[in-house]
């Protein structure tokens, strides 16, 4: 019997299943979950160089491959929403809305930055704001949420949810501001992480109630009682106003964020998890063991020189990120555990390959 041919090449399954040329690529499906730790926030914090004339700051902004990889096999991504998603913050928003704009700015920019704790930044801004349902109400009117979009937000969490990708938002904003905006980027209501406002009724004149909004004068009914007026305008009767926020939400002190990614671990417990914003808030969320995997720093509307500095990632767009997103299709047939796990090899292969491609400039 003439003894067989050699096959001239591998088969398929094979050439899929060998690493590409290169330095060896990490696996999709660890022993464990990789963490990438950033340097501590203090560090980065004290470190961070001061804006030159032009404002800005010399970052190395360019990933690693482990980076990329982490970025490219996430199956969880967080966002924050003021000043990452949105292009402004939301608070600071309904502020300049309510004529109360500079004072409440200052106290944003404090615990974005790391100086005021968030717990009292959000106790004080409140307390400035003083607002109503019905102030509510008219700035999501004047203020609809699809015209206060980061451009490309919409598309990279579209391109993030048909891959399969799971996107939640976790903010150190409140609810009632952010809902609006989780609709227009078509999240979930229940992946929104979020503080809530409390309110409570006063009975009686109150001056907050005179030249509030845009429009000028009384912001009229809040949605319990309008109350009468007295003769020299004060409105009279009771009053549903804010009155602080729930402390048992996570995300209403420092170190919320993370807690609130242990949270969307408890359910997910083998996933990456990636965590995106502007803020050393969101920074910490990939300081603590639990947390995320991953921190990326986002700086198209707010560049904070000490979160560019923590960040293993910094950037300017959201299409930085969707480009760094594979869009490759791979079929595999096969049966059983052993082929489900080279499946996964060659998936995190292309991946990784493709995202370290557009990192050099090159179209993959």
């Amino acid at each position: 019997m003439p003894a067989p041919i050699a096959p001239s090449r591998p088969p398929v399954a094979a050439s899929l299943l060998r690493p590409p040329p290169g330095p060896p690529l990490l696996p999709s499906f660890p022993q464990q979950r990789p963490t990438f730790v950033p340097r501590s926030l203090k560090d980065a914090i004290e470190s961070s160089p001061s804006r030159g004339d032009d404002g800005e700051s010399s970052f190395d902004e360019r990933p690693s491959k482990e980076v990329l990889s982490l970025w490219a096999r996430s199956d969880v991504i967080c966002f924050d929403i003021d000043c990452t998603v949105t292009v402004d913050d939301s608070l600071d928003a309904l502020a300049r809305f309510l004529g109360k704009g500079e004072a409440v700015a200052a106290l944003t920019s404090a615990a974005m930055e790391g100086s005021m704790p968030l717990e009292e930044a959000l106790r004080r801004r409140l307390e400035i704001l003083d607002v109503t349902p019905s102030d509510l109400a008219r700035f999501h009117e004047a203020h609809p949420a699809e015209g206060r979009l980061t451009p490309g937000a919409k598309e990279l969490i579209g391109a993030l949810t048909e891959r399969g990708t799971r996107v939640y938002l976790i903010s150190g904003g409140f609810r009632e501001l952010a809902l609006p905006v989780a609709r227009a980027l078509g999240v979930p209501a229940d992946r929104l992480l979020a503080n809530r406002m409390n309110f409570q009724l006063r009975d009686g004149p109150d001056e907050k109630t005179k030249g509030r909004g845009e429009a000028g004068g009384s912001s009229g009914g809040d949605g319990v009682s309008s109350g009468s007026s007295g003769s020299d305008g004060e409105e009279w009767g009771p009053q549903l106003r804010v009155a602080g926020f729930d402390p048992r939400e996570e995300v209403s002190a420092n170190g919320g964020k993370p807690a609130a990614i242990k949270r969307i671990r408890a359910s997910l417990p083998y996933s990456l998890v990636t965590m995106v914003g502007d803020g050393i808030t969101d920074a910490e969320a990939a300081a603590v063991a639990g947390g995320a995997d991953l921190f990326v720093g986002f700086g198209g509307i707010v560049r904070r020189p000490a979160v560019a500095a923590a960040a293993p990632w910094f950037v300017n767009s959201f299409s930085t990120l969707q480009n760094a997103l594979a869009t490759r299709k791979l079929v595999m047939v096969g049966s059983g555990a052993w082929a489900c796990a080279a499946a996964k090899v060659v998936a995190g292969n292309l991946l990784v390959r493709r995202s370290a491609l557009l990192a050099r400039g090159v179209e993959a």
